[in-house]
């Protein structure tokens, strides 16, 4: 189970940092990877790590076209999730080295095609060019916003409660105390007081 849990980080901070990388990636960056995790280089070295890349591109894409199919979203983060892929693949067309790469590389030009085709599938499932993509988006973020008000109100009515709690029922709880005892001295008189009466009749 640990060793499961500690993949699991490894491959996610590499996916996270892949992400990153093609999120930022601009037209003349070198990039080169080393066991899927990208990297860029500062100046052009002539490195043949085209199989790298494409692992790397591969693993990246089908990571986060995998979000989507498996994890539990809603319509904002797919929104978000989907954005995200099509501003990579942007990026990666618009990059010198990686679109020369697609175009002279039979095997990463198929890999793109794949995880395009992909992408287009998980659109298609959500409707996303559809108006009923819009509104169900809209709907669930106005349900979003309006249970963030409704727990910001619960959170502020506990502590009013708590506050409540702690003074007035309190002082209530004194209050009642202190009256028992002056009833139970208001008794002691009066039995003290009986008790003196008997004695002069007797």
């Amino acid at each position: 189970m640990y060793l499961y849990v500690k993949m699991n980080t490894i491959l996610k901070n590499k996916m996270e940092n892949n992400v990153d990388i093609l999120l930022n990636l601009k037209k003349g960056d070198i990039l080169i990877s080393n066991r899927g995790l990208l990297m860029k280089q500062d100046d052009f070295v002539q490195v043949d790590s085209n199989l790298e890349i494409e692992y790397a591109l591969f693993f990246t894409f089908t990571e986060l076209l995998g979000q989507g199919l498996f994890d539990d979203l809603n319509y904002l983060k797919y929104d978000q999730l989907i954005k995200n892929i099509d501003r990579c693949i942007d990026n990666v067309f618009n990059n010198t080295q990686l679109n020369n790469m697609i175009e002279t590389d039979e095997n990463i030009h198929n890999i793109i095609d794949h995880i395009e085709d992909l992408f287009d599938t998980m659109k298609d499932k959500l409707f996303y060019y559809s108006p009923f993509f819009n509104i169900i988006n809209k709907t669930n973020n106005f349900y979003l916003y309006i249970m963030d008000i409704l727990k910001e109100n619960n959170y502020y009515i506990t502590k009013v409660s708590a506050i409540y709690q702690n003074t007035y029922l309190t002082d209530r709880v004194c209050d009642d105390s202190d009256d028992l005892d002056d009833s139970d001295d208001l008794d002691d008189s009066e039995d003290d007081s009986e008790d003196l009466d008997d004695k002069k009749i007797q």
